[in-house]
């Protein structure tokens, strides 16, 4: 007796319940959900992966995916939901909070620059950008605004989204902005400053 359930009344309960748990709480291995937009034949393997992730539940519910390849869009797709819990699917005009994303991107960007030797990580900041070194900044790589180590975790001043639309708005505020610790020495992530 477990708990006062012999033990077949005890597998039947705890069977019914994994049925339960797996069926209302969708993680049941592969879901079958719905995969909408173009696909070029030749990118045909993107759209399978991007169906697996979603219907092994390795995306939280739901996904966009476009690819441009020598300037033509070649994948346009999403799906799953955009609110799993009221089944609204994900739809072409789904709006996704994009955040941190930016950062890989970025890092991107500057590995292929590397790459192609037009710069390294040791190099400082001002090198490319002289106006950026007022405040102490001036000894600041690449390599540390890449590893949250500039001290530039947080803006003193708030932007606004007018400011934000504006590059050399944005250009004087980081060159203006004081450290929020001594560069090199400290990491925080930079959640604003850089991506």
């Amino acid at each position: 007796m477990l708990g006062g359930l012999s033990l077949s009344h005890y597998v039947a309960f705890l069977t019914g319940f994994i049925v339960v748990f797996y069926k209302f709480t969708g993680k049941n291995g592969a879901e079958k959900v719905h995969v909408d937009g173009e696909v070029a034949e030749k990118w045909r393997h993107v759209e399978d992966v991007f169906r697996k992730n979603l219907e092994q539940n390795w995306e939280r519910a739901g996904a966009a995916f476009v690819v441009y390849h020598k300037g033509q869009k070649v994948v346009d797709i999403w799906g799953g939901y955009s609110d799993r819990e009221s089944q609204r699917k994900w739809t072409k005009n789904t709006l996704s909070i994009a955040f941190s994303c930016t950062k890989a991107i970025g890092a991107i960007v500057i590995a292929k620059l590397v790459d192609e030797n037009r710069l390294q990580y040791d190099d400082l900041v001002i090198k490319y950008w002289p106006e950026f070194g007022k405040h102490g900044k001036q000894n600041v790589t690449i390599r540390w605004l890449i590893t949250h180590k500039a001290g530039l975790a947080y803006l003193d001043h708030p932007v606004s989204l007018q400011s934000a639309k504006n590059p050399e708005e944005i250009d004087r505020i980081l060159a203006e902005q004081k450290p929020n610790w001594p560069p090199g020495t400290e990491i925080g992530y930079h959640a604003v400053t850089h991506g």
